[in-house]
């Protein structure tokens, strides 16, 4: 009996792996058609850009190519331009994907398996490093033989011919219910995610400037204290001094106490603190119920996201209490979040990509904000 007719119609058999071809190799393939050396390297290099080197295909065209190319022979139309090979490889490669019923069904499966599909997507759109110990990995590139490792160690889609397939295939096609679902929670997920972040922020801002008052307060006592003994006989003129100094920061540090409490700091650092906390245990509700919906429990899910929504809209309460949020608070905690849930396919609409520091772009929706000195040196830091 055989034991997997999906692999193979016999028992025995070892499999082969096949690298892409390079140009240098195609060439050898395309020396058939005894063309000079120009119009050689052109139908290499075209095959190769449509093919990226991958066998079967390089195969396929040249024998394609070759055919025609005995046509025009006949008909004493000579291939005798650059212009003329493209085009010629161009309307072989668009003829194999309107034609081909065995080849490309590797692209129809993955295109009908929903949970494949949106990995192949995410692996390929948000620069996912090449590890052939993950299981989907290794099947997709040495199975399926579907994606590679790009030039930087990142997951790509094969060659042209396989992105026009697969972009053709989920051209307009619908997408499930539970997927709608996953969406919907995401965008609440980057919403909250951000303004946890951005009052985080504002949280720690109003704790080290209360930090601060305090400190300014407390150490010129505490030094003068120290080190009164040993000055006040020796140098009386620099005790007073210093006490002076001791007794204008202590005021100084009264005055901005004062001012402290008149901005209401303390309050307002509890407020973006509460409102911060509550942001994020709502981000985290939406996360479990991404994570758990299922065709069994659809309808539970929905009910449960329509009670979160409500939570989500009543729970600005404490947002009324804070300063308006900036558009450079704004950027900063999409970039974060974006960053977060990038493995969830998070990605910026504006640049159409997915945040993988939290260093700013130029992006002016998820990027171009302000940062402090110390944030600078981390990033320089971490390029090193």
């Amino acid at each position: 009996m055989i034991r997997d007719k999906t692999i193979s119609g016999y028992n025995i058999q070892q499999q082969i792996h096949l690298e892409d071809l390079k140009i240098e190799e195609i060439k050898q393939l395309a020396a058939q058609f005894d063309l000079s050396e120009i119009l050689t390297q052109a139908i290499a290099e075209r095959i190769f850009y449509w093919t990226s080197g991958q066998p079967y295909l390089c195969q396929y065209l040249c024998k394609y190519l070759s055919e025609q190319y005995a046509q025009h022979y006949e008909e004493n139309s000579y291939w005798n331009s650059t212009s003329q090979i493209d085009e010629e490889v161009d309307e072989t490669a668009s003829k194999f994907l309107a034609q081909d019923t065995s080849h490309l069904t590797r692209i129809k499966n993955i295109v009908d398996d929903l949970e494949l599909l949106n990995y192949v997507t995410k692996i390929t759109k948000n620069q996912t490093k090449f590890h052939i110990r993950t299981r989907k990995v290794f099947e997709l590139a040495y199975v399926n033989g579907v994606i590679k490792r790009d030039s930087s160690g990142h997951c790509k889609i094969r060659n042209l011919i396989y992105r026009r397939e697969l972009d053709e295939l989920t051209k307009g096609r619908e997408v499930s219910n539970i997927e709608k679902f996953k969406k919907k929670c995401l965008i609440y997920m980057i919403d909250l995610h951000s303004k946890a972040t951005i009052y985080e922020k504002r949280a720690d801002w109003y704790r080290a400037r209360l930090r601060n008052i305090a400190l300014a307060g407390i150490i010129p006592t505490i030094l003068l204290g120290y080190f009164a003994p040993m000055v006040v006989t020796s140098n009386p003129t620099l005790f007073n001094r210093a006490v002076g100094i001791a007794a204008l920061a202590a005021a100084l540090g009264v005055v901005v106490f004062i001012y402290s409490l008149i901005a209401q700091w303390p309050g307002l650092g509890n407020y973006a603190q509460e409102s911060s906390d509550k942001y994020r245990r709502l981000c985290q509700q939406f996360e479990e119920l991404a994570r758990k919906i299922s065709d069994d429990n659809l309808e539970d899910c929905n009910r449960e996201y329509e009670v979160l929504s409500n939570d989500e809209l009543s729970g600005g309460y404490t947002d009324i209490k804070q300063p308006t949020i900036s558009s450079d608070e704004k950027r900063r905690g999409k970039r974060e979040a974006l960053r977060v849930y990038s493995d969830y396919g998070a990605i910026c609409d504006t640049c159409n990509e997915s945040p993988q520091s939290r260093k700013p772009s130029n992006c002016t929706a998820c990027g171009s904000f302000n940062i402090t000195l110390m944030e600078r040196l981390r990033f320089v830091m971490e390029r090193k």
